[in-house]
């Protein structure tokens, strides 16, 4: 265990997996990637990358472009952008 923040983390995760997440999304470029993309390509359960994403969302790491596509058990996904950084 290690301290992050001030709350202790298991080591490698979740920031391995928040890396992870942040790289898949960074390799569509413009295009982004829904919940269950993420989750597909990085071969783990949507419910661990909703988590992620949402904590990424909150660092400011992320954000949603706008945009939805179809969705599996839901009529419309978000589609999930790096976050360009000011300057």
């Amino acid at each position: 265990m290690k301290r992050l923040n001030g709350k202790l983390q298991p080591m490698g995760a979740p920031l391995t997996v928040h890396r992870a997440v942040l790289d898949f999304i960074a390799r569509q470029g413009d295009h982004g990637a829904t919940l269950n993309e993420i989750a597909a390509g990085l071969a783990a359960r949507p419910q661990s990358i909703s988590a992620r994403l949402t904590e990424l969302r909150r660092r400011g790491a992320i954000a949603s472009n706008g945009r939805t596509r179809p969705a599996p058990k839901r009529s419309k996904a978000r589609v999930w952008v790096i976050k360009p950084t000011k300057g």
